[in-house]
């Protein structure tokens, strides 16, 4: 898939989930930036060193670099806006996207469900949370 029809994918998927979240939580998604690259840029890779997450990362589909909403603190807010990662050749790899429809829908359930569950953690969800609620 090319990388500007799986932007595309993501824009629409994004929008079309956008739609199902309420008002409340949508007001703070100013505070995201979703961000499409191939694979994790060196400078994340290099904040992930010595975790769980850098030892596979070509497997790493997606990934949240910032504060959880409910750690943030009006008197020191962050910096950086909440960066969620999505990483193109991960998430093509692993539905094993070949550009059949039985493909590109798993493709488009997998790019929701790692949407869901990054953004999950921009709101203070960890993993046994998002696992429980089968965005894992």
């Amino acid at each position: 898939m090319a990388p500007t029809d799986f932007d595309a994918l993501v824009h629409e998927i994004w929008a079309s989930l956008l739609e199902l979240i309420p008002e409340d939580l949508k007001s703070h998604f100013h505070k995201i930036q979703i961000l499409i690259e191939d694979e994790p840029p060196p400078e994340v890779l290099a904040d992930l060193a010595g975790t769980e997450l850098a030892e596979y990362p070509e497997e790493l589909c997606g990934l949240h670099v910032g504060v959880p909403l409910p750690e943030e603190l009006i008197t020191s807010p962050d910096l950086f806006p909440t960066r969620v990662y999505l990483f193109r050749k991960a998430l093509v790899a692993m539905c094993e996207y070949d550009g059949t429809v039985e493909a590109l829908d798993l493709l488009k359930e997998e790019i929701a469900v790692t949407l869901l569950h990054e953004v999950g953690h921009f709101f203070g969800l960890d993993e046994e949370d998002l696992e429980r609620l089968g965005y894992d």
